[in-house]
Formats: C-alpha cells, structure tokens, sequence
C-alpha cells in the first residue's frame, strides 16, 4: 500500500553533478482505509528514520509501531546506493536486501506551478505544496525542490477491490546539513542481496 506518486517533475541529473544536501530526520508513515462518510480507519503505523548523504545515497528505516511508547526493531527499509545507482528493498527480520531497480542517473526535482498551491508548515518547516488529482487517485507533497526532500507525501486511491486508502508519509526532526553516521548507506554485515522475481 505504501507509495509515494510525485507530483513533481523529476530531473534525470548526470551522476557527476553537484553534491546533494545531506539531511536526517525521523520519520512516519500511517496507512489507512478510508470509510464512504470519509472517517478513516488506522491499519498500520511505521516509525523509523531517514537520511541522505552528500553523494545522493538515500535509507529509510521503518519499524512498526506497537504503541505510544514501543516500536518493533527494524522491520523494512529502503537503501538507495548512489555509486552503483541501486535501489534495495530492505528486510531486516530475515536479513535480505532484494535490487528493486537500477537507475540511470539519480532524479533532482523541479516544481511543476500547474501543481503548486502555496507553502504550508510542516513540523516547522516551510514547504512548498503540490497537489496532483488523478483519475482514481490523489498525491498531495510539502516539498523543499531546491534540495530535493519530501517532507510531507499524502497519497489517497482505491486497491483492486475498490477499498479506498490513505497514505501519509511525514518528517519531523529534520536536520539539513546534519552528514548520516559513516557506513549508513552499506547493506547491512550478512545480508543476502536477491534480484526482485519478474512477472510472468
């Protein structure tokens, strides 16, 4: 159900461009189903982290959330490693990182003003909003374009059975500049890399 669609252009800028903007920041993803009177209904919650670093290697870390106090250990993540352009699904509780896609060069993104609605604040930070309606869904983002960050992705749509979902994807916390510990962008020691299985 988790998914981010951009309502953004995306820059397919050279590997060798300029350095990214390192940040981290905590992070929360709540998925929910969405009644017909609009009442929503909360089916999973993640707590977790994200971070980039000056290279564009990007990790979100997300655990599942038991209560106010207590979440799970790692559960899932995703690893985007800069120097080889891949992006890892990652499974912490059986130590997997399966390759989800090879990129060609990492996207920047360019705000579309077609999209733009003004700036709101996101957990004190000001961001610019982009609001995208589709045929069955709708992706709301506070975005940063200039340093490429999502710090707020709302995506609402039906799943096959005509149940309607709401994702939201959040970060609080965040630290720009802040450079993520040495070797947070390497899979983890022991993990078994797959190839994603290809549909017949």
């Amino acid at each position: 159900m988790k998914s981010k669609l951009v309502c953004l252009v995306l820059l397919s800028a050279p590997f060798a461009a300029a350095q990214w903007t390192p940040y981290t920041a905590d992070l929360t993803i709540r998925e929910y189903e969405v009644k017909q009177d609009g009442s929503r209904v909360l089916l999973r919650e993640f707590t977790g982290t994200a971070m980039r670093g000056r290279d564009g290697s990007t990790l979100e870390v997300r655990n599942i959330r038991i209560d106010s106090t207590k979440s799970c250990p790692p559960h899932t993540g995703t690893l985007l490693d800069a120097a080889s352009r891949t992006v890892y699904s990652l499974n912490y509780a059986i130590g997997e990182a399966t390759i989800v896609q090879r990129l060609r060069s990492i996207p920047r993104m360019k705000p579309d003003a077609q999209f733009e609605k003004g700036y709101s604040n996101v957990n004190g930070v000001q961001c610019l909003v982009v609001d995208r309606q589709l045929a069955t869904n709708r992706s709301t983002s506070c975005v940063l374009p200039e340093l490429s960050i999502f710090v707020r992705s709302e995506m609402e749509g039906s799943m096959s059975n005509g149940t309607r979902f709401l994702s939201i994807e959040e970060l609080s916390n965040l630290r720009i500049g802040t450079e993520p510990p040495s070797g947070a962008f390497q899979l983890p020691q022991g993990f078994r890399v797959m190839e994603r299985a290809r549909a017949k």
